[in-house]
This record gives C-alpha cells, structure tokens and sequence, in this order.
C-alpha cells in the first residue's frame, strides 16, 4: 500500500481581502491484494483513493478594450493583465473539490499449453465540484458553480499463448459504460447590468450613469444548466507476433469498436424580477436579459459509430547491441456530443478522429551497455482533429462559447525524437532527451479568428498547432552512493525546457507562452530493498514565470493564466507497506 498528502500554500495574493488563494490540499492512497491458491490460479484486487481540497484560480493575460470599458463604467479600475505579479481582485470565493475512487480486478488462470485466461474487471467513479469567482474582479457581476460526475464499469477478456519460440497471439474483447453528469449554474449580482451596458453606445451617448441601471434588470437571475451523456463502447481486438528468424519480429494488430452515445442538455432561467418603466429597462432591458440569459433551451442528440483501427510492427535486431524497427498504425478516437449550449458556430455533436501514423526508429547500446541511444522518425497525419474551441460570441454583450470541441479539417505532426543515457562513473548517471516537432493545421480555413481581429472566420492552415512546442529538452544527472546499514545517498539535477507556443486554439492576445526552461534539486536517503525515503526537494530553481494553462474567460478577448509553479521547496516522505 502506498499513501500520499500533498499541502502547500497559496501563491497568488487577493488583494481584495488579503487571502492566498491557489493552495494545494491532496491526500490519497492505492492498496493491492494478492491470492495464490496454486500456481495455476492468481487474483489481485487494486483500489485506490485520492481527494483534492483547494482554490485554482485564473490570473488575467488579457483584458479586452471591452471590459475595460465596461469596467470603468462601474468605476473600478482592473489590475494590469500579468499573470506572473500573482495577484488578483475577487470578492467571491474559490473552491475547488475532485473526489476519486477506483476498484480493479484482475483474474489469471494459467491453462495448458502456456494458454492464459485473463479477465480485468473495473469500476471508477469521479466527482469534481466547484465555485468561483466568474468576473475575477471585485464586483457583484457574477459567480458560477459547477458539478461533475462520472462513473464508468469495464470489462476485458483476454487470451493469450505462446506456441514455441517463433509465435505468440493475444485475443480478447472489451466492455465499457460510462455515465456524465454535468450541472452548471451562474448566478448574477448587482453590479451585472450596468457591467453589461457599460460599453453600449446607446447607454453612454444620452449620459446615462451607472446609478440610473437598475440592479433588477440581471441582479438574483440565475441560469441553470443541466446535461448528462451515457456512452458504451464494445470492442474485441487481436495481436499476434511471428518471428520467422531469432533476429526478425512482425507484429501485426487489429482492432474493431462500436460506439453508442446519447446525450441532452438544457438550460432554465430563474429569479428575474418584473421589468421597470425607467428610461433604461425601456430601452434596452429586454435585449440585455435575451443575450445575457438567453431563454429555454433543450436539445438531445445520439452518437453511433463502428470502427476498424489496426497496426502492423516490424522489428530486426541488426546486432547484440542494435535494433531497428518500424511501426505503421491507424488510430481512431470516437466522436461525441458538445454538452454546452451551441450556436451557429458550434456544431451539437462533432465528428470521430483518425489518425494515420509510421514511425521508423532504433534503439542502440554502447560501451558494454554504459550508455544507451535510441531514435525515432515519425509522422502522424490526423483527420478531423478534435480541439477544445472558444468562438466569438453571437453579440457584443455575450460572452464567448466555451469548452465546446470541434473538428479541424486536417492535422500533421513529424518529427524527430531522441533519448540517451549514459553512466559516467557506477555513482554518476546522464540523461538526455531531444524532440524536434512539426505540428501544424494542414487544412483550416474555418477556423475560430484570435478575438482581437474582428473577425467570424479565419485560415490558420500551415500554422503551428497550439499547445505543441516544436523543440522539447529534457536532462539530468543522477547520484547514488551506498551507505552502512543498507541505506543509500540519492541526489538529482534535472532540466526541462520548451520553446514557444500558443495556449488556445484562436491564437488570441495573451494567450502565448514563450520559451522557458526549468530547473530542479533532489537529494535524499533510504532504503530501497524497503521501499522508503526521505527526500528534500526543490523545484523551478530560478523562480521561472511561466503559464501552466491559459483559459478564454469572462468576455471576448479575455483570457486567464494558470500560472506555473513558482521556486518551491519541501521534503517528501515515501514508504511503502
């Protein structure tokens, strides 16, 4: 058995109340049974648990001219748009809760004639529910919760033999339901109304001022939003190795699924108050609640989809210390159903993805195995690549469609990958990872334009596919010295850096991460025939500013940085039992 709990303090200051918000709060653990009634017969029951308690909260990259005018409207003046001062303005809390719970099975019956019956049987369940802060400023505009729940069941059975030492198959069919609950509600505050209008020609040419909006136009309006989706996938695969020669090795696989997916989503209106006879709920109340709230909405739709996807694997080994290989595979990733409300930019259910893949590569060992080299070439060419979007909104006062997937026309991604090792002294070890990556849209002329162009739709075929550097470095030494009494002294230097990239798909203003590198520190001792340790650590070294993930947020052309972890240090405690 093996337990974790993670704590850290918060590290990003709100200046509204002086709280630190973006903490870490993880606990868990993950246990195994064995039984062995003979030797023909084994079963192992794995479970696993893991719960996280803390605030995430965005910082803004960008703000639009939009909220800044209509900010200013209001009267509040927002921070500057960097994510890496690590502050921000909310006067709503954040809370952020997963709950993570798994059970697996498996099953091995060794028959005669090496013939192995494997069955694998699993249940998981996970719960994510939050709250947040939607306008991230320290106005009443808006807040939201939202609530995940997902529980699936799988089933695999499998057959696998060896007949002598030139051929060995595995069959075997496959099983698996899966359930989402999705429920979204935002709740609008006081100051919602005059936000909204802040920016409206109509509302500052006649001289109307933010005391004259009436809060009731969106204050105590609530919008719900319930959806779910129930998916079963069957498949049954095969895989078999022939090795003609002791030098030779051809694998070839194949794999056929059926999909079924049913999904709705609906959204309901609650908690608005009658419209007044003032200047402002006249002239443009009405058409601030249909953009703001919308009205009912419902829609279901059904996924059905067979598939057949396979590989074919050759591999030679060319000498004691070389081989080569070559891989060519068809990949598939089903389609499904955007759980959002959708509009003429978005389509309900998006399209399965196929990709086509070689890879030509080979792995290498020197010096009587001190150092080791190993190289791939690929290509992977993607049809209908699905990507998270964020779409213009269908008016000026709505905010962007969100989380909703798409199909891109055409993907490619090749490159070049290379990994090596090599023991210095029997205390010293290198390591050294290289990858060159060529990722970009083949064919995207309809694509979502970045929002600060004005744009509906743009081309972004030929440009660089986002969240996918093109050059990766990873490397580090590592140190191990013997000690008395079976204890061992361990220390580590690793490095890890990543040129520069686009964070969303629409390429928009703050929205990019430059190049970075990060630098870490270990050292510990323990005992590794006991499975425990003492390790202090320290982690982005030179306090490295850097974005984990970026986000579109409350309006067009607004985006928030997670940001990275800054210069950490701590000890950590492993056992195992």
């Amino acid at each position: 058995m093996s337990v974790f709990e993670v704590s850290r303090d918060g590290d990003i200051d709100n200046r509204f109340n002086g709280e630190r918000l973006n903490e870490q709060d993880r606990q868990g653990f993950r246990g195994q049974l064995l039984w062995m009634p003979n030797e023909r017969f084994s079963a192992r029951l794995i479970g696993d648990y893991a719960l996280q308690d803390e605030s995430a909260v965005l910082a803004a990259s960008h703000l639009s001219s939009m909220t800044r005018q209509r900010a200013a409207f209001v009267g509040y003046q927002p921070l500057p748009a960097s994510p890496f001062a690590r502050r921000v303005e909310q006067n709503d809390g954040n809370r952020l809760q997963t709950l993570q719970r798994g059970l697996t099975l498996q099953l091995d019956n060794y028959l005669d004639n090496d013939l192995t019956l494997t069955s694998l049987s699993g249940y998981r369940d996970w719960s994510y529910d939050s709250r947040h802060d939607a306008d991230s400023m320290p106005l009443s505009v808006a807040r939201s919760a939202v609530q995940l729940d997902h529980h699936q069941f799988s089933q695999e059975l499998r057959l696998a033999q060896s007949l002598g030492e030139r051929f060995d198959y595995v069959l075997g069919v496959y099983y698996l339901q899966q359930r989402l609950q999705r429920d979204v509600d935002v709740a609008f505050g006081r100051d919602a109304a005059a936000f909204f209008l802040g920016d409206q020609k109509q509302v500052t040419d006649r001289g109307i001022t933010p005391g004259m909006v009436p809060p009731s136009l969106l204050q105590g309006a609530e919008q719900h939003f319930r959806g779910g989706q129930d998916s079963d996938t069957q498949a049954v695969f095969g895989q078999f190795t022939w090795r003609p020669t002791e030098r030779l090795a051809i694998t070839p696989g194949l794999r056929y699924s059926r999909e079924r997916k049913r999904g709705e989503i609906t959204r309901r209106v609650s908690g608005l108050a009658p419209l007044g006879a003032d200047l402002v709920s006249q002239l443009g109340g009405k058409r601030l609640r249909d953009i703001a709230l919308g009205g009912a909405y419902a829609r279901s739709n059904r996924v059905a989809e067979n598939n057949l996807s396979g590989q074919l694997a050759v591999s030679y080994q060319l000498s004691e210390a070389l081989v080569g290989y070559a891989r060519w595979s068809r990949g598939y990733k089903a389609g499904g159903i955007n759980l959002e409300v959708t509009g003429d930019a978005i389509a309900p259910v998006f399209d399965a993805e196929r990709a086509t893949a070689v890879e030509v590569g080979i792995k290498s060992l020197w010096w009587d195995e001190r150092a080791s080299l190993d190289v791939a070439i690929y290509q992977t060419d993607v049809d209908d690549y699905q990507a998270l979007s964020n779409s213009e909104p269908a008016d000026e006062l709505s905010p962007p469609l969100r989380d909703s997937l798409i199909n891109v026309g055409k993907v490619r991604l090749r490159g070049i990958e290379a990994d090596g090792r090599l023991q210095l002294t029997s205390q010293i070890g290198w390591r050294l990872g290289l990858a060159l990556s060529d990722a970009r849209y083949r064919s995207f002329d309809n694509a979502p334009c970045p929002p600060e162009s004005d744009g509906v739709s743009c081309d972004l075929s030929g440009k660089q596919l986002f969240n996918a550097p093109r050059w990766s470095l990873s490397t580090g030494i590592d140190y191990r010295r013997p000690l008395v009494s079976g204890l061992e002294l361990f220390g580590a230097i690793d490095y890890a850096w990543r040129s520069g990239y686009y964070g969303v798909l629409e390429r928009g203003e703050g929205s990019y991460q430059s190049a970075y590198g990060l630098t870490d520190l270990r050292l510990g001792v323990g005992r590794s025939d006991q499975g425990w340790a003492v390790e202090l650590w320290a982690r982005n070294l030179f306090d490295q500013d850097y974005a984990s993930a970026f986000y579109a947020t409350l309006g067009s052309g607004d985006y928030g940085a997670l940001p990275g972890t800054p210069r950490s240090v701590g000890v950590s405690l492993r056992g195992r039992y």
